[in-house]
């Protein structure tokens, strides 16, 4: 039987990110757990601040006998959740941190919110909204956002307990933003998989796994038991080691009877790719996965056994006396930009770092106007950078202060000067790696980083340190971006090499 009592929202939550997740979270040896990494305390913390103001201002607009705080520094309970249904009772408009209970499920919404409509309780029933620390990260067609499936799953787990303890459904819960972004999430019928998500945390409240086993994916990275998860994939010779067999598309293999990286290596391709359409088909792997994946998997598998990597595509650079490498540090718990790196490249001379950091969140757009100055200085001059997520801020950073659009234009319109090494990765290039990450694959290559916690995550604690008072973390956060600005140098020049 597992540890745990009751199946509670987040892990819904973090099911959605790890199925394996929730079943050590009920069922794992404690000792096998790491420490939970500064970044996520810092985001638990900046949760709890950021919840706290949007409280403040509920409890500002009501009285004291329409807004009821169900003893929030307590853990749930039964008798919190009969002080719930007390309040729900009395027609208590706010009620903050109300506690839900119905069988082995218990929810606890941020906020629950009366609202007419017949129920139970009388003339008016309750719906849940929750209170997340997020910037927008997806919209649909029509330009509204879009809440990532977790969080969806979380308020409509409040929806059905809501259903048990007051006899009405709501139509609708919500996702209360920043910046006021209020979504509305429907409660009318359940969101794709849930039901079996849902499931299979009853089996894992049972102590059954029913064949869930790790798959090792980038959302291990900050988990308590990555060690655990990653020390049996590396003696199972899992397949979730190989680049982007994630957990959906190790499903549909193992379906087939495929499990170990040897496995997939001998696999005749024509075969497993005619296998993996028809399960596709039928529900496995899922709907917009490649049909030349499982084709590019066993190439992968089989690098894996000989750990080399492999140029597939001649790869060409442009002859230029300049170049930069260009790097971003930002705290998204914050919408804060705190540092554009730059690596100036001169044939015959040193590389020159130039930072652009902002000493606190009012610099922003200053240090932004900086750089597209600096940017300005070198029109013809390319912009090595890895992945989208440089010119998916700078775009953001250009709406967010209304600067001009030459920049973005000028680096990544059609036939810009930016140049994505990581989409030179993907589309000429294979690895022995679990992931096709800069820092993976420069280690792979040799490369080190000063810092050994060096990493995004890490950037983000330093820097908040830093704005509470220890500028010694400015040093720090520096020479890790320069690094990542000389590595992606050095992996531009290992391509080179590797091609001679």
């Amino acid at each position: 039987m597992s540890k745990k009592n009751y199946i509670i929202a987040t892990d819904l939550y973090n099911f959605k990110k790890c199925a394996y997740r929730p079943f050590m979270d009920y069922n794992g040896d404690p000792a096998l757990k790491v420490e939970i990494h500064p970044l996520i305390k810092l985001l638990w913390a900046s949760g709890v601040q950021y919840e706290a103001k949007v409280i403040e201002s509920y409890q500002r607009d009501h009285s004291e006998k329409s807004f009821r705080a169900i003893d929030p520094e307590k853990p749930a309970s039964e008798a919190l959740a009969k002080e719930t249904f007390s309040a729900m009772q009395a027609g208590v408009d706010i009620i903050y941190q109300g506690v839900l209970i119905s069988g082995n499920k218990l929810g606890r919404p941020d906020l629950l919110l009366k609202s007419p409509g017949k129920s139970n309780l009388g003339d008016y029933h309750y719906y849940p909204m929750d209170i997340k620390l997020t910037r927008i990260d997806a919209t649909w067609d029509d330009g509204n956002e879009k809440a990532p499936m977790e969080q969806f799953w979380q308020v409509y787990f409040y929806g059905e307990l809501l259903e048990k303890v007051q006899g009405k459904r709501p139509d609708k819960g919500y996702i209360y933003k920043t910046k006021a972004r209020i979504l509305p999430i429907p409660l009318y019928k359940p969101p794709m998989h849930y039901e079996w998500a849902l499931q299979q945390l009853e089996n894992y409240l049972q102590g059954n796994a029913f064949g869930a086993e790790p798959t090792i994916n980038s959302n291990c990275g900050m988990c308590e038991w990555k060690a655990s998860c990653t020390k049996w994939a590396n003696e199972k010779h899992d397949i979730s080691l190989v680049y982007r067999v994630g957990q959906a598309m190790k499903g549909g293999l193992k379906a087939l009877g495929i499990e170990t990286i040897e496995d997939l290596a001998n696999a005749d391709t024509a075969q497993l790719t005619s296998k993996a359409q028809a399960l596709k088909e039928q529900g496995y792997f899922w709907k917009s996965m490649p049909a030349d994946l499982p084709a590019q998997s066993i190439e992968r598998a089989r690098l894996h056994i000989t750990h080399q990597p492999v140029i597939r595509q001649p790869i060409t650079f442009p002859e230029t006396h300049l170049e930069i490498h260009f790097d971003i540090e930002d705290d998204p718990t914050q919408d804060f930009v705190y540092l554009h790196g730059a690596l100036l490249v001169e044939k015959g001379k040193e590389p020159e770092y130039i930072a652009f950091f902002a000493d606190r969140r009012e610099n922003e757009k200053l240090i932004t106007e900086q750089l597209f100055a600096f940017f300005d200085k070198y029109p013809d001059t390319p912009i090595y950078h890895y992945g989208d997520y440089e010119r998916d801020t700078i775009k953001r950073l250009i709406s967010k202060h209304k600067l001009d659009t030459h920049i973005y234009d000028r680096l990544f319109a059609e036939n810009g000067m930016a140049i994505d090494l990581c989409r030179l990765i993907a589309t000429h290039t294979d690895w022995p790696l679990t992931s096709y990450g800069l820092k993976a694959i420069c280690k792979f290559l040799g490369f080190q980083w000063d810092a050994n916690d060096a990493g995004g995550a890490a950037s983000i604690v330093w820097m908040n340190e830093y704005l509470d008072g220890n500028t010694s973390m400015k040093e720090k956060i520096l020479r890790y971006n320069e690094d990542d600005c000389q590595a992606t140098y050095f992996l531009k020049n290992a391509l080179i090499k590797m091609q001679n």
